[in-house]
């Protein structure tokens, strides 16, 4: 039942119940048909040309009425159908037929397929097809293991050359665009198993001759006119036995060739076949022909390769039967021209022609081996060469073995003709490897093209990022082969306009960061200038500093480039620690100015006051403490001062200090000297009077005047100007005192 239903062959369908959408699916693709057919008619055909290289049209032709009422009319009669219900369906195979095909889709171990050449279907082991195909994948010669990058590569080439051949006007945009597929499909191998047969042998050869004669023989003797008469006369008098018929003129030829020929060897063929058949020998088989006829053929053929001498002229080997043939065609002509055949000039001008003839056969042969061996660039020059200098030495090694009577020349024009060759293929090969590699390195660098101004300049990573795209193109570069000789070299120029490219991206990049250094400073410096100066105190200009570094650094960073970022910040935190540090000091200077002006505004007065001694009086220290005090507060109370406030008040304070010791040591002083001068005059009014003498006096003066002066040294503050001081007091009131008695 299996074969039955393999026997149905592999395009049967089996029946099975219709889907509605399919169905005016179907019915909308024969609709679309018939109006193609109705509006071209013969246009549409003649219209392809033959050209089976195009893609299917999608166009869609508009229906006429008569058109649109037979799928309406249709589709009404089809949904009438499958909505009344499934219909009984009729099914061409029976059930043991469906049983044995469901049985062949389930078996996992066996695969069918279509033998070759279709004559017929095999069905195999699943696991030999498959071992059979990976032999075949496995061998290296035929199949190559491809990476990604080299499928881009080759698809590039693919497209290379479809595009060199639209210029070139050898393909139309059609064929172009049909044969440049932009996101190809993966192509699946599978393999079809071969039916060998017996073979029933070969046909039987045309003519008696061709078992004999060479090719070139066949076509001098019965293709040339000039030799069928002596061929002719040959045959008549050398197979003819009959010679009493023959005139005078034919009993010398017969006798001139048999002493030529002296030893004949004559085989005598029988009949090949019936004479009904032997006009149609060729068209027979083997089997039809006589036995003995194909005993006797291989006789002769057997004594003709053995027995036979090789042909020379003037004692030099004849190569081939062609210069033999050339020769007596040549000799012929000198005949049939009236002029004297000399041996000589024969050979001297069959040598020249056989020799011109090699040199075009084997130059042509060097073409067209260089053509098949270098179809595609050469990736080096080694290589190119090698494959010139094996084509000609190929070459040479033809016209060597088929030339005549060569002294050299021919042969170095050969040569000469082969290296021009070779030079334009050198040329050519340059040129294909030149298109090509532009061809990759411009589709490898179109977005960066594309990108230069966009991306690459007006982004903060622009740099790095071509950076990065720039040596991607040039890895995937490096990694394609099949590119030529000129790899470097266009890569090299590719890479004069990249440094150029590079310069410019580089340039914006350092302009960029100069831009955001600049704008960074400038918003660092404004901010600071919103800042009161002198501050109070100084954290406040430390922490405003803090702040609008932090800002400033965060404008640099979205709005500089990447390149040599780390470079440019440690710039601008010199710049801006720079500034800071001489607002520091102009900060400081400009509190020390105004707290030096506010000290001296608050204790000029005191200053004043003890310039003039205003407090070496009693209660002067008091009245000194209340100034003091007074200043003091009123300095405190002073707003703006900034961050010497409290360091310049202390110096004045120190100094204060000193004054402050001074003024109360004067008027220690003046208490001391009033107190000896009161001790001096209150002893000296509890003197009686008179005294008696003048020196009875004096020496109550004395003693009074020293403890009065003892009394003074009492005192801490007092120093020897003061006991002096003291003196010309007690001394002024002793005077007085004397004056009074």
């Amino acid at each position: 039942m299996i074969v039955l239903v393999l026997n149905k062959g592999l395009s049967f369908i089996p029946a099975t119940k219709l889907d509605l959408v399919e169905t005016i699916l179907e019915l909308k693709m024969f609709v679309r048909n018939v109006m193609l057919k109705t509006v071209f008619m013969d246009e549409h055909s003649a219209s392809n040309d033959g050209n089976v290289f195009k893609k299917p049209s999608t166009f869609i032709p508009d229906n006429s009425p008569a058109m649109e009422a037979f799928i309406n009319l249709s589709e009404d009669d089809l949904r009438k159908d499958f909505s009344g219900g499934s219909k009984s369906i009729f099914f061409n195979l029976s059930c043991k037929e469906y049983e044995a095909l469901n049985s062949l889709v389930r078996d996992e171990h066996l695969i069918i397929r279509l033998a070759d050449k279709g004559i017929g279907i095999v069905v195999l082991d699943k696991q030999v097809y498959m071992e059979r195909m990976y032999d075949m994948l496995r061998d290296r010669k035929v199949y190559a293991v491809l990476q990604k990058y080299q499928e881009n590569g080759i698809i590039d080439r693919l497209n290379f050359y479809l595009y060199d051949m639209l210029m070139t006007d050898l393909i139309d945009y059609s064929l172009y665009t049909y044969f440049c597929v932009e996101h190809p499909t993966i192509p699946v191998i599978y393999g079809l198993p071969k039916i060998v047969g017996v073979a029933m042998g070969t046909a039987c050869a045309n003519t008696y001759a061709n078992l004999v004669l060479a090719n070139w023989e066949k076509e001098i003797v019965f293709n040339n006119d000039s030799f069928k008469e002596n061929i002719t006369f040959y045959k008549h008098f050398v197979d003819d036995d009959d010679d009493d018929d023959d005139t005078e003129n034919e009993k010398t030829a017969k006798t001139f060739i048999m002493e030529s020929f002296p030893n004949r060897n004559c085989f005598v063929f029988v009949q090949p076949t019936t004479s009904e058949l032997i006009a149609n020998c060729s068209m027979l088989e083997n089997t039809s022909l006589n036995a003995k006829f194909f005993e006797q053929s291989e006789a002769f053929c057997q004594h003709i390769y053995n027995k036979s001498k090789v042909k020379c002229l003037c004692g030099e080997e004849v190569r081939n039967g062609e210069v033999l043939a050339g020769f007596i065609h040549l000799y012929v002509n000198y005949i049939n021209s009236g002029n004297i055949p000399l041996y000589k000039d024969v050979v001297q001008t069959l040598s020249a022609t056989v020799n011109a003839e090699m040199i075009e056969k084997a130059f042509k042969n060097y073409k067209q081996q260089m053509k098949a061996q270098s179809n595609f660039v050469t990736e080096t020059e080694q290589e190119l060469e090698e494959i010139h200098k094996q084509n000609m030495d190929s070459a040479v090694a033809a016209f060597r073995k088929g030339c005549f009577r060569d002294n050299g020349d021919a042969e170095n024009k050969l040569k000469h003709a082969i290296n021009e060759c070779y030079q334009e293929c050198r040329k050519r090969n340059e040129e294909q490897s030149c298109k090509l590699c532009e061809f990759l390195l411009k589709s490898l660098f179109k977005d960066i093209d594309q990108q230069f101004r966009s991306k690459y300049c007006a982004k903060q990573d622009g740099y790095q990022l071509y950076l990065q795209h720039r040596d991607r193109a040039i890895q995937n570069y490096n990694e394609t082969t099949g590119l030529g000789v000129m790899k470097q070299k266009s890569l090299d120029s590719q890479m004069e306009k990249e440094n150029d490219r590079e310069g410019c991206i580089l340039k914006e990049a350092v302009q960029m960061n100069e831009n955001a250094k600049d704008k960074a400073i400038t918003n660092f410096v404004n901010g600071m200038k919103m800042i009161q100066i002198p501050t109070d105190t100084v954290e406040m200009l430390d922490d405003a500093y803090q702040e609008h570094k932090e800002k400033s650094f965060e404008i640099f960073r979205t709005q500089c480039s990447n390149y040599q970022r780390k470079e440019n910040k440690e710039a601008i935190k010199r710049e801006i620690h720079q500034y800071y540090e001489d607002l520091q000091i102009r900060n400081k200077q400009e509190s020390d100015e105004r707290c030096e002006e506010a000290c001296r505004m608050f204790f000029m007065e005191i200053e004043d006051k003890f310039q003039s001694k205003s407090y070496y009086v009693p209660g002067g220290y008091k009245a000194y403490r209340q100034d003091y005090n007074t200043a003091t507060v009123k300095y405190k109370q002073t707003p703006m001062l900034g961050i010497s406030k409290q360091r310049v008040l202390e110096l004045q304070i120190e100094k204060e200090r000193k004054r402050e010791l001074q003024i109360y040591q004067e008027e220690e002083n003046e208490k001391a000297l009033f107190n000896s001068k009161e001790l001096y005059r209150t002893k000296m009014c509890n003197v009686r009077l008179p005294c008696g003498t003048a020196e009875r006096l004096k020496d109550i003066h004395n003693k009074y005047k020293k403890e009065a002066i003892e009394c003074c040294r009492s005192v801490c503050f007092l120093d020897e100007e003061k006991s002096v001081e003291c003196r010309l007091r007690v001394m002024c009131i002793f005077a007085s005192f004397r004056i009074s008695i």
